[in-house]
């Protein structure tokens, strides 16, 4: 009877992860007709990406289905991408010419606002609170990491004092985060609105770093150790690094966060697996795992919290190799469940039947 009693605590335990996994739902949110997406930023109820149609790719938001694609390429660009959203605001890039100019829209394609500052052959916008965007210009041959508060006129310079390149990825409108190239290294960083401000994440023993995101307390990113990139977070120094990296996962990269969790991707098993974190490795939940057979990898890139549900924003290559955006939703009340805990449901399951003699 012993090993019948395991075996029902087992097929009970699986049971169990298996429906954990079930709650977590994802919609695929590629336009009909559409070859190539991707979802960058969310807010929850917004997400902003890019569809590629007619083989152009065309900046756009969401709300939550693949018909509500609203197509946000300016009139005369060759190609445009949103990369984050505050609902009523995006930004990214389009292209005029030959030229790369940071962008903003306010939900229409007609909204576009030109962020390319004067003498600027190439720029992005990378985030944006709506009042500030952050990312880079590059100006004289070199890439300057700077913010916007919504004019082109406005770029204000963040390279730190002897830096090569620079960018800034994420801004919460009081503090930026990105990397700088200093002595030949890329580090990651944190400003608060001006260059004399940054302040080097780059941990001990590091390679390269890059922080992509910040909430102003957290700042989530990577940092190369040896060959293999490490997700990781950071709570505004360096020493704070904290790594995420999966137990088995060749490499992985954190690319958003909301202060309790963080949303990036993991390589693990020969598979880009987008992925949760709740502030360590042994957290990391597998959100390629619900997709099914049809999606053979995937990567997250923006996550929103509501405080019942967590969002996160991403894409996933189909089996054909066209990458589709997808919207996963993680419900707080369904974790999924760790070894530990399922080996505890075993052992109260094996002591129950020992009680009833079993």
């Amino acid at each position: 009877m012993k090993m019948k009693t395991i075996l029902t605590a087992s097929i009970l335990a699986l049971g169990l992860a298996a429906s954990a996994r079930a709650q977590i739902t994802f919609v695929d949110l590629n336009p009909a007709g559409v070859a190539f997406s991707g979802a960058f930023g969310t807010t929850g109820s917004q997400q902003a990406g890019y569809a590629t149609i007619g083989g152009i790719d065309c900046a756009g938001i969401w709300s939550g289905t693949a018909a509500s694609f609203v197509n946000l390429k300016p009139v005369g660009t060759t190609q445009s991408r949103a990369f984050a959203t505050t609902g009523s605001q995006q930004a990214g890039y389009a292209i005029f010419g030959a030229v790369i100019c940071a962008s903003i829209w306010s939900g229409t394609a007609a909204s576009f606002v030109n962020l390319n500052p004067a003498g600027s052959v190439e720029s992005f916008a990378n985030s944006t609170t709506g009042s500030q965007q952050g990312g880079y210009a590059k100006i004289g041959g070199v890439q300057l990491a700077g913010i916007w508060s919504g004019t082109a006129a406005s770029f204000v310079n963040l390279k730190p004092s002897g830096s090569g390149n620079s960018i800034v990825l994420a801004t919460t409108g009081t503090q930026q985060a990105g990397s700088a190239i200093i002595g030949g290294v890329q580090l990651a960083g944190i400003w608060s609105g001006t260059a004399a401000s940054f302040v080097n994440l780059h941990p001990a023993g590091a390679i390269s770093s890059e922080a992509y995101a910040t909430t102003g307390t957290q700042q989530a990113g990577y940092a190369k150790f040896g060959g293999a990139y490490n997700a990781g977070l950071w709570s505004g120094t360096a020493a704070s690094f904290v790594s995420l990296h999966p137990a088995g996962a060749n490499y992985s990269f954190a690319y958003a966060t909301t202060g309790t969790q963080q949303a990036g991707y993991a390589f693990i098993g020969g598979v880009r697996s987008a992925g949760l974190w709740s502030g360590t490795a042994a957290s990391f939940v597998n959100l390629q795992s619900v997709l099914g057979g049809a999606y053979i990898n995937s990567q997250a890139n923006g996550i929103w919290d509501d405080g019942t549900t967590t969002y996160v924003s991403g894409y996933a290559k189909k089996t054909g190799g066209q990458d589709h955006a997808i919207l996963w939703a993680v419900p707080h009340a369904a974790p999924e469940p760790t070894s530990a805990a399922l080996l505890g449901l075993g052992t109260l399951l094996l002591a129950a039947r020992r009680r009833r003699g079993a």
